[in-house]
C-alpha cells in the first residue's frame, strides 16, 4: 500500500516494482491522473505554491502507463478508482468538510469524477487468484 508517494518518486517505475515484487497478493496505491484539472498543472503550480507554501513538483501519469508497469510485473485487472473531481488544494482552502463532500457529491453522482477525477487508486491483483484487504 503507497498514498501520496509515487508521483513525487524519481524512479517511480522501480517504486512499483519493488511494491509488486514484495506483495503476496495486490498492490495498492494512488497517482495523480493527467485526465483531471492536473492537465494545467504547468500553468497553476505557481499559484498552488502560493497557497500551500510546501508544495513539490510531482509528476503526472495516465491509466496506460500504470497497467503497463504493473502487467510487467505480473499484475492484472486493475481497478481505477478516481477519488475527486476539484483539485485537492481546493478542499484544503475551504477547510469545511461537509461543503467539499457536497461538492464533490455533485460531480461523483453525475459520473463526472469517474472521468476526470483525481488522484486515482488503484488496486491490481497478481495474476493468480486472491484477495486483498
Amino acid at each position: 500500500i503507497s498514498f501520496r508517494l509515487l508521483p513525487h518518486a524519481r524512479h517511480w517505475k522501480n517504486l512499483v516494482h519493488e511494491m509488486c515484487r514484495v506483495a503476496r497478493v495486490c498492490v495498492l496505491f494512488d497517482y495523480p491522473d493527467i485526465r483531471s484539472s492536473n492537465i494545467l498543472y504547468d500553468r497553476l503550480f505557481r499559484l498552488k505554491k502560493s497557497i500551500e507554501k510546501n508544495t513539490r513538483t510531482y509528476t503526472l501519469f495516465n491509466r496506460g502507463q500504470i497497467q503497463s508497469v504493473l502487467e510487467e510485473n505480473g499484475f492484472t485487472r486493475p481497478r481505477f478508482r478516481p477519488q475527486f473531481f476539484f483539485p485537492m488544494v481546493m478542499h484544503r482552502r475551504i477547510n469545511n468538510r461537509e461543503i467539499s463532500r457536497g461538492l464533490e457529491a455533485v460531480f461523483r453522482l453525475s459520473g463526472v469524477t469517474r472521468l476526470l477525477g483525481s488522484p486515482i487508486i488503484v488496486r491490481a491483483d497478481r495474476q493468480k487468484p486472491g484477495t486483498c484487504g
